[in-house]
């Protein structure tokens, strides 16, 4: 993660807020990023993230958007 990103986070309030981490990529899924995120937004309610591809329908994206829970 950029040393930018990362200040922002430090800086920001995360309590009480929601965070669904998700990513878009052509080849590689979201990796690592999303426990390092955790890490420095630990006061934040998170939920199971997801990976979108470019072969990924609407029709998918959509069921996994309507199946968080919030």
């Amino acid at each position: 993660m950029k040393g930018i990103n990362r200040m922002s986070l430090l800086f920001y309030e995360f309590s009480g807020k929601t965070i669904i981490p998700f990513c878009t990529s052509g080849s590689s899924g979201i990796g690592g990023s999303a426990r390092n995120l955790h890490e420095l937004t630990n006061d934040a309610n998170w939920l199971g993230g997801g990976s979108f591809y470019s072969s990924t329908t609407q029709n998918t994206v959509r069921t996994w958007l309507n199946d968080l829970t919030y």
